[in-house]
Order: structure tokens, then C-alpha cells, then sequence
């Protein structure tokens, strides 16, 4: 299921929970993950937008019409997705603490490991990493390393150092950090 990106508020714009319809991203054209509804009105994933936006311009890549740069700076989830069946998780450039895959990713992975390969390609915003089960850890193609781990339920004490989800910080930990 997609999630959508609700509405700016003081502090921080917030994604929502799955959308009865789901909606077709306009970079990479697959069903949403992570929902964002730009100012104009068109859907993307929160990764494709926040790539495209990083590398190109603050603008919609169908309409060229601006984008706030709140959406990408300070976009954040709701604390009610860590209670959702994600398994795997990469540690922060911040050691201790540790972020979701991206649902899809996170199904990627995981059926690496149930199938006990040793390793695994996989395409993160258009750049390959290699996700390696033996040492745990996932590697750019410059060398570096980010350890990663495998948790058996979300709702176990290892959400006490999860910051968020592919680059979205949940809602408390926002507030923790930023208001």
C-alpha cells in the first residue's frame, strides 16, 4: 500500500496511511511508496521527488511548476508506520541509530535472505548497492559501508534507536529534534 503526504503543519509535513486508490508515481510510473501530492496536484514517491529535487530543481518534473522545499527538507512520518511489517533496516551516517528500507526494498531484501543468498544487488534511487547477508552490510559503489540488520518485529525495543523510514523521520523524533 502507498502512503500519502498530507498536509504541511508547523512543525513538519506529515505522511498518512494508504489511499483507497492507489496512484502511479510520475518519475518512475510504478504504484506509489510513500505518497507525496506536490503543490500542483501530481504523485510521486517521496524518494523519486526528493531525488529529482536534489539533482535537477525545486520544480515539478511533469508541470515545472515550483516546489516547496519544506516538502523535502521537512517531511516526516507518521510514528504509527513502525508498527507496519518492515523487517530490514541500515544504520544512520549518525552510528546508533538506524532507519526502515522502503517497503519494497525491504521486500527485495528480505527475499535475498529467505532464498539464503549471500549477497544481493539493489537499485536505491538509481544508484546500485550491494547488500551483502554475510558481514551485514550494504555497500556504495565508492566502497563505503553502512552496517544493516535484520529485525524480527517492529515492535520490539529496536524502534527505540529507528529514526524513520527511507529518509523520512518519524513524527517524535522530529519533534525531538527540530521543534
Amino acid at each position: 500500500m502507498s502512503q500519502s503526504i498530507e498536509s504541511i503543519s508547523e512543525s513538519c509535513i506529515i505522511v498518512i496511511q494508504p489511499q483507497n486508490e492507489p496512484d502511479v508515481c510520475g518519475i518512475c510510473l510504478d504504484v506509489c511508496n510513500l505518497q507525496v501530492k506536490v503543490t500542483c496536484g501530481h504523485m510521486f514517491c517521496y524518494l523519486c521527488i526528493k531525488q529529482w529535487c536534489y539533482s535537477f530543481a525545486l520544480t515539478c518534473p511533469l508541470c515545472r511548476k515550483s516546489i516547496d522545499a519544506n516538502l523535502i527538507e521537512k517531511a516526516c512520518a507518521e510514528d504509527d508506520l513502525k508498527e507496519s511489517e518492515l523487517l530490514w533496516q541500515y544504520e544512520s551516517r549518525t552510528k546508533g541509530e538506524w532507519w526502515y528500507y522502503n517497503k519494497d526494498l525491504d521486500s527485495e531484501i528480505e527475499n535475498g535472505w529467505k532464498n539464503k543468498k549471500e549477497s544481493l544487488t539493489v537499485d536505491i534511487l538509481g544508484i546500485i548497492y550491494h547488500i551483502n547477508f554475510k558481514t551485514m552490510k550494504q555497500i556504495s559503489p565508492s566502497g563505503a559501508m553502512r552496517n544493516i540488520r535484520r529485525i524480527s518485529n517492529s515492535n520490539d525495543d529496536t524502534n527505540d534507536d529507528t529514526r524513520g523510514i527511507a529518509g523520512l523521520i518519524f513524527k517524535d523524533k522530529f519533534k525531538n529534534d527540530y521543534l
